[in-house]
């Protein structure tokens, strides 16, 4: 509870750069993150499960997803993403792939994702959950594939029934929810 990153600069890590798993209270701001092509799947941020999440004025340029939110088990609650600079081989801005809690109450805007091939903007759920109240919007993109990318699926596995050493064994989940999803006032080229 009540984390603060202000004006770190992290560079090349060996894999993730930042990994916050059930954490509340969180606030970056004017955090730089450069690691992009050093490594293979060198994320930027990657919030699992955490609510009351700030990220604001940050500079993110990374090889994989640069802001992720997943949902291993909780949801993503009460997230705010504003004034950010971000670039990525694969995703500025990911929900996802982990979603079985779920994201709700999400808010992204005055943001300018750049240089990102693979796409801009993915909402995936795929493990069951929620994806509701998400508003993203002011949203200035050059340079994408893809801008925005929105996906319901059902891998159809919880992912909690696992051997030591061993894959997941499949369970029956049933497929998630979008509810209220608003994106407006995106430029992208």
């Amino acid at each position: 509870r009540n984390l603060t990153f202000s004006g770190a600069t992290y560079t090349n890590p060996a894999f993730w750069g930042i990994h916050l798993v059930d954490c509340r209270d969180v606030h970056f701001t004017g955090v730089k993150i450069r690691m992009r092509n050093n490594h293979s799947n060198n994320d930027g941020l990657d919030l699992d499960g955490c609510e009351n999440v700030l990220i604001e004025n940050c500079d993110i340029d990374s090889g994989d997803d640069a802001i992720c939110l997943k949902s291993s088990k909780n949801p993503c609650r009460n997230v705010a993403v504003r004034n950010c600079r971000v670039a990525s081989n694969t995703a500025a801005l990911k929900f996802g792939t982990s979603s079985r809690g779920g994201f709700i109450d999400v808010k992204v805007t005055n943001c300018y994702f750049y240089n990102s091939p693979m796409g801009a903007i993915k909402l995936q759920l795929v493990d069951g959950g929620r994806l509701e109240n998400v508003d993203i919007f002011r949203i200035v993109m050059d340079e994408v594939g893809c801008p925005i990318f929105i996906r319901l699926g059902n891998r159809g596995s919880s992912f909690a029934g696992r051997s030591p050493g061993g894959d997941a064994k499949p369970q029956a989940v049933p497929v998630g929810t979008l509810k209220n999803i608003r994106i407006s006032d995106v430029v992208a080229k």
